[in-house]
């Protein structure tokens, strides 16, 4: 439960207070995705097995997209 003493300005929104740096988050976890998935799709053509690296990574930025889209969601304004 949240204090309401405490501002919202002092809650999640400030965690990275640096909008490049925040710009920089959302376009390595972008790039990230679409190169796995692009993998994913190139196996799959060729119907070999997906290898572990490519399982793993998928679902490591499965599990990234709640922070990310977190971080996006509290910076944004209402």
């Amino acid at each position: 439960m949240s204090d309401p003493n405490i501002p919202n300005a002092t809650h999640l929104g400030v965690i990275v207070k640096n909008a490049r740096a925040r710009a920089v988050i959302y376009g390595a976890y972008v790039v990230a995705i679409i190169a796995a998935g692009a993998a994913q799709v190139g196996y799959s053509s060729l119907e070999l097995a997906q290898p572990d690296w490519l399982v793993a990574s998928l679902a490591v930025l499965a599990y990234l997209g709640v922070p990310v889209g977190t971080l996006a969601v509290a910076n944004t304004n209402n």
